[in-house]
């Protein structure tokens, strides 16, 4: 009977190291009226602390942190409460996470990650009963600088999924190929990012790509410097021209040199303006309600392109291929805003449904023409962004039963695939 009693490793107790609680309990001791008139005049907050927990029995492993907080009642009577802020449980039937006051759910790698990284306690348990998870999880982790994290661990596990050119395959549908896995191993997140767009293009793509090609392109890229391109840079363009062949439905080959890449892509940036200039179309955007708030509150100096037509305007007067951007725009994690010969994009990135930040995603003038750090246009528009998520910032921070609806992400957010990227910047 003993083999099924439940082992508590505390992790985190703060009772005994608050001053100000310590303090305020001796005055209690003494008037408690008085102390809950001090309670009452400083800020609560200062009077909570954090209880952390690891709870294990017959391979059910669970992580519980608890806010503990005291009040007082109308007979000055000193009382506790704690609240759950965040539950991991580990099981054979899986992971799962809790936060607050939410639902249960399947837990993220890079969640648990996070977890082991902050509590190795947790970690040397886990690996006692579950020994592959961590190696998932860091497998997971280099798959998911590439996504957005759409897969749980539950995913892999049901699948009896573990190493990483499985992980990848199952993720984007085809063999990891060398190039690839030489980039996911580095450190640089924003060229993974990059990376992302152009695996998903070449998933969706209506003609076909030689992944030999893009690998041995990748490659080739990745040991010199002769192209006068960074990776970045070759990446969004690759991402672009995919997406300009699948609106033109013309090929085109990774085989092709950076030079040949550059003015195949203004050709068919040509195209593609000529197409939607003679389509005349002008149907509504789905454009997020953040940016159209952006725009209000920067004193609408700002053109935000609402509707296909401003797009098309867009990209037929400066010369770029913005006109091909209505998914994107309608998907919501993006906008499009012209103002004094500049074409502006920003994007936005959520956690859990609440809206992080909107950021400056590209600034281009007319024919691509890159914009100088010292432009008046866009120094005022960083200014803008800063304030904005500065406000942004303020609304997050207050309590409150619900978050405001401005700061939710739209359901077409949401319903984002595997296949976009809240974090990718767009190639004009």
């Amino acid at each position: 009977m003993g083999g099924n009693k439940e082992r508590v490793i505390v992790l985190r107790d703060e009772n005994k190291t608050n001053k100000d609680l310590n303090e305020l309990v001796e005055l209690y001791k003494v008037d408690k009226y008085l102390a809950r008139f001090k309670f009452n005049y400083l800020d609560k907050h200062r009077f909570k602390r954090l209880y952390k927990a690891l709870y294990i029995k017959k391979g059910h492993i669970r992580c519980v942190s608890y806010n503990l907080g005291i009040g007082f009642n109308k007979n000055g009577v000193m009382y506790n409460y704690k609240k759950n802020t965040a539950t991991y449980t580990f099981t054979n039937k899986g992971v799962f996470v809790r936060y607050s006051s939410s639902q249960i759910r399947l837990a993220f790698g890079y969640e648990i990650a996070d977890l082991f990284k902050s509590e190795p306690i947790v970690r040397e348990e886990v690996n006692k009963i579950y020994p592959t998870l961590e190696s998932l999880i860091n497998n997971i982790n280099l798959v998911d600088k590439l996504n957005t994290r759409n897969n749980s661990l539950n995913y892999f596990i049901n699948r009896k999924v573990y190493k990483l050119k499985d992980i990848f395959k199952l993720t984007f549908g085809f063999d990891l190929i060398p190039g690839v896995r030489r980039l996911i191993h580095s450190e640089n997140n924003y060229e993974t990012n990059g990376l992302f767009n152009v695996l998903a293009a070449m998933n969706k793509s209506k003609h076909g790509i030689n992944k030999e090609n893009f690998d041995w392109s990748l490659c080739s890229v990745l040991k010199k410097n002769e192209t006068g391109f960074n990776l970045s840079e070759y990446l969004r363009l690759l991402d672009d021209l995919i997406m300009l062949s699948n609106q033109t439905f013309q090929p085109v080959s990774f085989s092709w040199s950076v030079k040949r890449m550059t003015i195949e892509h203004d050709r068919l940036v040509v195209m593609l303006n000529t197409f939607l200039t003679k389509c005349e179309m002008s149907e509504p955007l789905s454009v997020n309600p953040i940016f159209q708030q952006f725009n209000a509150d920067s004193g609408s100096k700002y053109k935000l392109m609402l509707t296909t037509a401003d797009l098309i305007v867009e990209g037929v007067s400066q010369h770029n291929c913005i006109g091909g951007y209505q998914n994107r725009v309608n998907q919501g994690y993006v906008g499009i805003y012209h103002r004094k010969g500049m074409s502006i994009a920003l994007r936005v990135s959520y956690t859990n449904g609440v809206l992080n930040t909107i950021q400056i995603n590209e600034y281009k003038y007319k024919y691509n023409v890159n914009v100088p750090d010292d432009d008046p246009v866009l120094i005022e528009l960083k200014e803008d962004v800063s304030i904005f998520n500065e406000k942004i910032s303020i609304l997050k921070n207050i309590e409150q039963a619900t978050v405001p609806t401005i700061l939710r992400a739209p359901k077409s957010v949401n319903n984002l695939t595997a296949a976009h990227n809240y974090d990718e910047e767009l190639p004009f």
